[in-house]
Parts: C-alpha cells; structure tokens; sequence
C-alpha cells in the first residue's frame, strides 16, 4: 500500500471513529443528542417495577414498553422487540415483536412481550417505516447475531457508566450553583463514591473555575468499577475494521488511556460503521433512564433518506443479578443514629449511587434487649455513603451491629454490617481515674471522658462559660479526648457539659481542678524496702522520685492535697543503705524538677510466723466443752503461744505488737515483761492471754508486727482470729422426745445458731440482742450439738455438754 492510500485510510478512519480527531481523544463520544423516549416496565411475579430499578432479566419476566413521543411525531417508527441466544446462535423468528408507535392504541397502553426461554440478551430498534422494513431488520439481526450480541453488551456497559458520569457532572454543577466553597469538600466525596477520576489540581484555581476543571474531558472522567465492566473479543472483520482497532491502539488515538466509558463506545463505532446496508444504516443509542422513562442520547443524527438509521437500543441483561459487594470504609466506628450528619461510608458499589437497582434499602440491627430495629436508609453519592430515609425515633441508648439488607432489582441482598448507635438521656458519662490527679491550674490539660455512647457526642462546654471553647475528638468507641484550657481557673470544682445528639439537656460531669503550688517536705526509707514515704502537699503532681539512681512511682495513686504519699520502687533498690546519697529528685508532672531531702534509715525488721498453739478451754462447766472447728481460731479465754524469726537477729529494746485488723485495739510484748522470750539471738517465743490483754469487747482478725524502737516497724502479718465463747453449763430434756430440750448458760448471745447436723439443715438461731439464760434446742445427738459463734460464723463448732433430765 502506499503511503498516499494508508493516509487516506487512517483519515478515513477518524471519520468512522465519530469524527473523532486523531489528536483529541474522546471529543466524538459524546452522546448529547436527545433521540426518542419510551416508558419501560418490568414485571416479575407479582411485582412490577420500573425500569430504572431493573438490573436484569429473566426467562419469564414480562416487559411493557409504551412509546412516549410527543404528539407532533411526524416520522413513524416501528418498534422491533427482539431477543438474542449468543453469538453463534441466531435467534427463532417468533423471538421478534414489532409495534406500530404511531397506533392510537399502541400509544395508549403500550405493548407487552415475555422473555423466551433461553434468551441471553434483548435489545430494542426503532427504525423509519419503509415497507418491509420488519422483515429485512429480522434478517440482519438472525443472519448476524453476533455483531448485535456485542452491540448490546458495549451499550449495556457505555449505559450503565454514563449512569455514573451524568450523576457526577449533575453533582459538581448542583454545588457550584449553591455553594461553591463546598465542592472541595464534597466533590472527592462524589467522585469516590461513582468511581470517577479527580483532578485535585482543580482546587488550586479559584473558586470559580474549580467546576469547570473537575467536569472537562468529561468522558475521560469514568474509572473501571471493578466490576461492572465485561468486554468481549471483537467480532467484526475485515481489513477496515482492523485498521480502525490499530488506530485506536496507537498514542495518536488514545492509546489503551480510554477511559471504559470512552473504550465501549469506540467499540461500538466499530462494529456500526461495520453494519449497514444500502437501505439501512445502524446507529447506537445510550440509555438514559428515570423512573420509568428510558430516554436515548444519541450521537449521530438520523438519517431518513436511504440509507435510513435504525436506532438499536440495549435492554438489561438476561442472566441471574449480581448485586455488588459492598465494603463498610470504617467497620468498627461507632454512628449515631441522631447525629444530623449521618452518614454509612460505603466503597464497591458506585451503581448504587447512579441507578435505582438498589431498593428498599435498611438497616436491620438488635439492640441490646434483643429489640429488632428497622432503619430505612437511602444512597447519598455527594455524602459517600447511607444515609437516613426520612425522620424516625429511636430508643434511647440502642446499641448494636446492623446488617443492611435489601433489593437489587428484585432479588433480596444483604450488604455489610455497621456499628450503631442511639443516644439517650443520661449517658453515665465518667472521667478516667488516670486522669483526676493531673487536672492542675494554669495549665491546658487533656482528659479521657467514658461514656458507652461516646459516639453520640455533639458539643463539650465549661457549666459556667458555655461560650468557652474545649477542643475534643472521638478516640475510641466509648472515648473522647478533651483539651481542657485551665490557665485561668481556680482550684475546686468545675463543671463540664457534654451535649448529646438528639437530646435536649446536656449531661453535667464535674471534675476537681488541683492547686499547682506542690510542697514537699521530707521522704522517710529503710534500707532493703520496696517503698518510699514522701510528706507534703499536693503530691498528686509528683510522677516519679530518683533516689541515687533508683526509681520510685507512685504506688497508691495521689493524694487529697495534704498528707503522705507512697511510692515504690521502678526496679531494684537493695542498692541503697543508710550511707546513700539522702536528697532525692523528684519529677513533677508540669515537667519540672525538685530536690527533697529526706532520710535513708537502716533495714527495718523481716520477721516470719514459724508455729503456733492455742489452748482451748472449757465453757463455765467441766462437764461442757466446745470443741471450736478452726484451727486459727482463738478464744477470748484463751491462751496463744507462737514463735517468730528475724532475719537479722533480736535486740533488747524490740517489741512484738498484736493488734486488730482496724488497729483501733492493741497490745505490745516486750522481753522485760516476759510476753517474749528468746530461744536463740534469731528466735523468741511469744505468749498473748487476749481477755487479759484486750478485754471483753475485742474479737475478729489479729495481726503482728516487730518493733525495733527506732522507728523502724516490720510490716503486719496475719496472726489468729479471736472468738469470745459463750459459757454453757448443761442441757435439760424431758422425757418426751417429742419435745424440745433446754440449754442453760450465760452470754448466751455469742451463739449465732445451733444445730443437731453439722450442715446445719434446721437450725435454731440465736436473735440479736438476746438477753436470756436458757434456750430451747433441739434434742442432742447423744451429748453433741453444733454450735456457730457470732464472731465466727463461717465455723462449724462441736458442744459436748451433759444431758439432763427434766425434774
């Protein structure tokens, strides 16, 4: 060939191309001539619906098609209803429908024809009336099904994007004309949502040109959904046709940077610049469809001199539905359902955005009850996600995971699931305890504010300054983080509202500010300990304290503004002794650093329990005896010897103190008074008469502890549990066993029940306050009965006490 005829070829390319220039790329796919309209509706079953919300066919499904040309239609066009089986399958005659639109009766109730059994694709042609038009039409579609199979599935896919194009273009020109300071905000948005290619760029121009630049080379704009997209081989051949795909391969032409939108309509000029007759010529039509009404964009002008155009028109695929896979964009982000924003961020789905096909959307969710909850929601393209279907009310304080579910087209289909939830009246909101001790004055500082419905925060205001600003965010899913602005706030209380969506009182949390003027007096230590006594004020202030390179934190949390505060040690201070440096190097919390002075004393004493003995003694009578059931039980009336170890070893001057577990009564051995004697420099025997040492009143748990005279005490250790017995001198029974028997004593009200078994299945119960010398019990097990003390009512004890008879 030579080089004057490939020119000529390659020019006459472009032309077939749309006219589209061989150095601007998309310009000829702009379908932007309104052709003719019809209204199309579907019915499946029982229900019918219109063809805006119809993904797709089926065998059986029946199609209403009504024209809808204005009343000054002077051309009449036939429509052809026609069904196809494949490609390499020409379909049966009786698969063709025609209709006269120009019949008054046609015009008025339309014409109704079932998909076949079989059929994989349907398209619709309108074409001028010639005469024997049906008939030749029915022939090129039966005698090449191939290229029609292919027309249809390149107008399905060209539709169903320009579904998505139209809505972003209608979108951006929406927002322009009402705000256009928000099309930086919303338009990303959008385009996410419709999977359409953002220039950012865009925002760099003022504001009135940022419209114009997100909508230019408008047809270049359309992604691939992933999806929705299924390009087939080409069919057509023939040396044009292959010259026309060489071109459209190459940079000139575009080269594989079509956009899927711009790839199926060059597809299609192929195959129609490839489909005509000397009578006929094809030209495609894309579906633009509302509701019920399918309007057709068309790119060339028909022609109604020979040859004549026939428009050929895609309908919805024949084949089962498949909805989208949608992906929550934040699963685990807690939304509130009154929040006035509301939003579901949702990805993998832009067709839910540009067409109706997803229906009767709603979220259906248990609250923690087991409550169903049903919330209608509809797809917002400009807010990128689910939104609110009209107003509803919820209950207050909901919580839980929703499903969406729904109808794409008329199958049902489930979507994913979302965090809920509703806000309520009291949302127990609560301050972390971490927090507390570091609200300080002259300061901003942060706080962790609680609350399960966290996710419902509006606003978070001063009680005395509403006016006021506090910065905070939601940082966890029942957290907000506060800034509290405290440079100018006095030390107490101060009030914080948090405001609720939804709810019209705000919920008040008040919080207690701490002075920052921090005193330090002295810290008290003993060698070997893993504890550090600071004195002063407002230590709550104070993080950390360096002791000759040992680290000390706080152990019990701060103080309430005066008194002493421990801390403990961050790691190992056994290298510490009384030689050791005594300043130490406290770290307040604001940063700053302070010396404290203090002492570094010798070890404290380590002293451990090694064995123990209690004598039990009788009640008032010899004859009487209770047998207590725990071995660590002592009585008032008895007496407890016990040995202990020091570590180190004992000194003169040290003393054992016993006392109760509140400390409020005690008593204090000491080698001079004999309560303690050594066995051994490391080992000395203690001997406690409680009733002497603690009177009448005192029971419940003993601790001990070693004095060392120096200030130096060892730490309390678990020693007995005092009892006080009641004094029982013997049992009465009659003679009938049916009766009762009579138990005599004294302090009688010591005894909390009796019982005859010791699981104590029918007891008899000793009432507070009883003052009595006798009891009724019921008849001992030979002399046994069971007795429970008020001191120890935990303990199951054994009463041997003599019988006798009734006089």
């Amino acid at each position: 060939m030579t080089m004057t005829g490939r020119k000529f070829l390659i020019a006459a390319a472009c032309a077939v191309l749309f006219l589209l220039p061989c150095t601007l790329r998309g310009d000829g796919s702009n379908f932007d001539l309104d052709g003719p309209a019809l209204n199309v509706r579907v019915t499946r079953g029982k229900l019918t619906l219109d063809l805006f919300q119809v993904p797709n066919l089926l065998a059986g499904d029946k199609l209403w098609i009504q024209p809808a040309f204005p009343p000054s239609q002077s051309v009449r066009y036939l429509l052809i209803v026609s069904f196809l089986r494949g490609a390499t399958n020409p379909p049966p005659e009786e698969w063709f429908t025609k209709a006269e639109t120009w019949n008054a009766t046609v015009r008025a109730k339309g014409v109704s024809v079932a998909v076949p059994q079989g059929a994989q694709q349907a398209l619709l042609m309108l074409a001028p009336v010639t005469g024997g038009d049906f008939t030749t039409l029915r022939a090129a579609v039966r005698g090449r099904p191939g290229i029609f199979v292919r027309a249809v599935q390149d107008l399905q896919q060209a539709g169903l994007q320009r579904t998505r194009l139209d809505k972003y273009l209608q979108g951006v020109q929406v927002i322009a004309q009402t705000d256009p300071s928000d099309l930086q905000k919303e338009a990303p948005l959008l385009a996410k949502s419709l999977k359409i290619k953002l220039d950012s760029d865009c925002f760099e121009k003022p504001p009135d040109q940022q419209a114009e630049c997100l909508t230019q080379n408008s047809n270049d704009l359309v992604l691939d959904d992933g999806g929705a997209q299924t390009m087939v081989s080409e069919l057509a051949s023939g040396a044009n046709t292959d010259l026309i795909g060489q071109i459209s391969s190459t940079h000139m032409a575009g080269g594989g940077a079509y956009s899927p939108y711009v790839g199926a309509v060059v597809d299609m000029v192929k195959i129609f610049s490839n489909l005509h007759t000397a009578k006929y010529q094809y030209i495609p039509a894309i579906s633009v469809v509302n509701g019920e009404r399918l309007g057709l964009k068309l790119n060339n002008p028909p022609s109604f001199h020979d040859p004549k155009s026939v428009i050929v028109v895609g309908l919805p695929p024949i084949g089962p539905t498949h909805a989208p896979d949608l992906v929550a964009s934040e699963p685990d982000k807690l939304h509130c359902l009154q929040n006035p924003a509301f939003v579901l961020p949702v990805d993998g789905g832009p067709l839910l955005y540009s067409t109706g096909f997803g229906r009767n959307l709603n979220l259906q969710w248990k609250d923690s009850a087991g409550k169903e909850i049903e919330v209608p929601v509809t797809s917002d393209a400009k807010r990128g996600g689910l939104v609110l279907a009209g107003a509803k009310t919820f209950p207050a304080g909901a919580e839980g995971k929703a499903r969406l579910k729904g109808y794409w087209g008329f199958d049902s289909f489930a979507g994913p699931e979302f965090q809920l939830l509703s806000s309520s009246e009291s949302a127990g909101w609560k301050m972390l305890p971490e927090d507390g001790s570091q609200l300080l004055t002259g300061k901003m500082d942060t706080i962790h504010l609680v609350s399960r419905e966290a996710g419902c925060s509006e606003k978070v205001t001063f009680t005395s300054d509403a006016s006021k600003s506090i910065a905070w965010k939601v940082t966890k899913a029942s957290e907000i983080e506060a800034q509290l602005p405290l440079e100018d706030a006095k030390p107490g209380q101060v009030g914080l509202q948090i405001k609720q969506f939804g709810v019209a009182k705000p919920e008040t949390l008040s919080l207690h500010v701490y002075s920052n003027d921090v005193k330090l007096a002295d810290f008290d230590y003993h060698a070997g300990d893993a504890t550090l006594d600071v004195k002063g004020a407002h230590l709550e202030q104070v993080a950390s304290l360096n002791l000759d390179g040992v680290r000390f934190v706080p152990a019990k949390g701060a103080s309430d503004g005066a008194g002493d505060l421990i801390f403990k040690a961050d790691g190992n201070a056994t290298t510490l002794t009384p030689e050791s440096s005594q300043i130490a190097r406290v770290a307040l919390r604001d940063g700053r650093t302070l010396d404290l002075k203090g002492q570094i004393d010798p070890p404290r004493p380590r002293v451990t329990l090694l064995n123990k003995d209690v004598n039990m003694v009788s009640t008032g009578d010899p004859l009487a005896f209770l047998r207590l059931g725990n071995p660590n039980d002592l009585p008032l009336n008895g007496t407890l010897t016990f040995f202990v170890k020091d570590a180190a070893k004992f000194s003169p001057s040290m003393k054992l103190e016993i006392a109760t577990e509140d400390e409020s009564s005690s008593v204090q051995l000491s080698f001079s008074d004999g309560g303690l004697i050594l066995q051994d420099a490391t080992t000395a025997r203690a001997q406690l008469n409680p009733a002497k040492s603690f009177g009448p009143s005192v029971f419940g748990e003993l601790q001990f502890r070693v004095l060392d005279g120096k200030g130096g005490d060892s730490d309390w250790q678990p020693l007995t549990r005092l009892v006080r017995l009641p004094k029982i001198t013997r049992i009465v029974c009659s003679d009938d066993v049916s009766k009762p028997c009579r138990l005599e004593g004294s302090d009688l009200f010591l005894i909390d029940s009796l019982s005859v078994d010791a699981n104590f299945t029918s007891p008899v119960v000793v009432s507070e306050g009883f003052a009595g010398t006798s009891l009724s019990v019921p008849r001992p097990n030979g002399t046994l009965l069971y007795v429970k003390l008020r001191d120890a009512p935990g303990s199951v004890n054994r009463l041997l006490a003599p019988v006798f008879p009734e006089q």
